[in-house]
């Protein structure tokens, strides 16, 4: 690398990194870079400059714009992400010789209270279920995608990436590529089958072409992006609860109503592909939350 480079030069350089060498999807990509850039124009500004080169971060900038993002009212959740990104960043110009010092690892940010994600009970889900789906190629496409992730607990960048071959119903599992490019596969239930099936009897009423093998499609023929796939189900969501629900609310509901039913901590890494099991622990807090909320309302002391 050459030490003249701008920031920016060296932001390019690493959005590459982490895309080609640490196998990020192409939505963290994009995160990462909404938040680095962020940052690169608030340097600006405060330096009244169009360049911004590494040596002119240091621990007073960074101390400087966390507490002008805290005055405008960002959460602790996204300081503490955003300063992720940076210690990130800081640590790729580290190890390649631009900087001596990765000053954000240094950064001291408040995580606040951890909020539990928002979990759908049993009727909510079969009220999103059983909703009239337009008898359409669009219409089943999208019952498919909303059985998929509640009936397997796959991430929407997961689904958007799943490929004709991926899908075996006669072997009843589809093959998942995860975080890291890890390779997992999910069983195939009856429900589940079932939707496919009917979605793949129309597919080919979307497909324009024989040479696109991803699983779901737009109208126009395409590929449906993740963002597509989050309107879609946000879209359904809202007519099947008032909770503030999330494509990924289905993934939590569905290692939530796993543990309840008996399924073992080990079991939902597996299926959730998570790469540790503290990650996976998690749902040991919303069950107990869950139990919780089922005393005060059943026990006559509550």
């Amino acid at each position: 690398m050459c030490k003249e480079m701008n920031i920016e030069d060296y932001l390019v350089e690493f959005l590459l990194h982490i895309r080609k060498n640490r196998g990020y999807s192409a939505e963290t990509v994009r995160g990462y870079e909404t938040d680095l850039r962020q940052f690169v124009e608030f340097m600006k500004a405060e330096l009244e400059t169009d360049t911004i080169y590494p040596s002119d971060v240091d621990i007073v900038a960074l101390r400087h714009y966390f507490f002008s993002l805290y005055r405008t009212g960002y959460s602790a959740a996204t300081l503490v992400r955003k300063k992720a990104a940076l210690s990130s960043f800081g640590k790729f110009l580290c190890q390649n010789g631009v900087i001596e010092v990765n000053y954000a690892a240094y950064i001291d940010i408040p995580r606040g209270e951890k909020r539990l994600p928002t979990i759908l009970s049993l009727p909510e889900i079969f009220s999103l279920l059983s909703i009239e789906f337009e008898d359409t190629p669009a219409g089943r496409r999208d019952r498919a995608i909303l059985e998929l992730l509640y009936d397997t607990g796959m991430r929407i960048s997961e689904v958007a990436g799943l490929t004709l071959k991926d899908v075996d119903l006669s072997a009843g599992e589809i093959k998942v590529i995860g975080k890291g490019k890890k390779q997992r596969f999910v069983p195939v239930g009856r429900e589940l089958r079932s939707a496919l099936e009917n979605y793949l009897s129309v597919r080919g009423e979307l497909a324009h072409s024989e040479d696109i093998d991803h699983l779901f499609l737009s109208r126009r023929g395409h590929p449906l992006e993740v963002r597509s796939i989050r309107r879609i189900v946000e879209k359904y969501l809202s007519l099947a609860t008032d909770k503030e629900a999330t494509p990924h609310s289905l993934r939590h509901t569905f290692a939530t109503h796993m543990l309840e039913q008996g399924a073992s901590l080990v079991a939902i890494k597996e299926l959730l592909g998570h790469a540790s099991l503290s990650t996976t622990q998690i749902y040991t807090h919303l069950d107990l939350a869950h139990l919780k909320e089922v005393y005060k309302k059943a026990h006559p002391h509550s």
